[in-house]
């Protein structure tokens, strides 16, 4: 779907201070982080070679860090030009690019392409995915997450999108129709963290509140991720 977009600029200076005020990565203290670095771990993993690695939309360099630990050449490439300069700090090996990923040249193709919390917040995200199979090489692995339309469009405190960012989450049928277009063949797709406690999923915190009395928080957890109500889609591919 594309979408109407805030100026390139604006939209960079947003992400910037964003990435500046936050502090996201592994052993800083947020649980969700280290889950995802796990995971990405994971799946560096299953690569059938570990020699690039490509992170789209990388902040402030915190998953960047974690492919510098596995792939001989790392390229990120961000559009904020103020975490960039945070992610060089954290990542030296990487070669960064600056700017909009529908139009930065690519390097060559790699065995591992990583985007996290990003799809939702680009203009063509069709072109999003075109752009991010043209980084994998064929039988290359692709790992995505991204905020579950499910799930946050049913969540009391959530806040309205800023005048500067775009917004459109994707469900898992949206994620799965794109990524195959693309050239990828899904391999998997789950959900991490549970939320939502408006619409029709007015009824999880209960249920969370009894589960978790009979068969604890971590069976409860998983419950709610395996119906598909975590905050985050996580959709492992192979390039074809």
């Amino acid at each position: 779907m594309q979408v109407t977009s805030p100026s390139l600029e604006a939209q960079g200076e947003y992400w910037g201070q964003w990435g500046v005020e936050s502090s996201r990565g592994e052993g800083k203290g947020d649980p969700y982080d280290d889950r995802v670095c796990a995971i990405v771990r994971e799946v560096a993993n299953r690569c059938a070679k570990r020699e690039r690695a490509a992170d789209v939309g990388c902040g402030t360099g915190w998953l960047t860090t974690v492919l510098e630990d596995i792939f001989t050449h790392v390229w990120a490439t961000e559009l904020a030009p103020a975490s960039v300069r945070i992610a060089r700090q954290s990542a030296p090996r990487a070669q960064f690019s600056v700017g909009d990923f529908l139009a930065v040249d690519l390097p060559p193709p790699g065995d591992l392409t990583v985007s996290c919390e990003v799809v939702a917040h680009v203009s063509d995200q069709p072109a999003f995915f075109a752009r991010c199979r043209k980084l994998t090489t064929l039988g290359g692995r692709f790992l995505l997450l991204t905020q579950n339309s499910v799930t946050w469009s049913r969540n009391s405190y959530l806040h309205g999108a800023s005048e500067n960012q775009l917004r459109h989450w994707l469900s898992r049928d949206e994620m799965r129709t794109l990524c195959e277009r693309a050239g990828f063949r899904v391999e998997s797709i789950r959900t991490l963290e549970p939320m939502g406690d408006r619409g029709w999923l007015f009824w999880r915190p209960y249920a969370n509140g009894v589960l978790r009395r009979v068969i604890g928080r971590q069976a409860t957890k998983s419950f709610f991720e395996r119906m598909g109500l975590g905050r985050t889609l996580v959709v492992e591919a192979v390039a074809v």
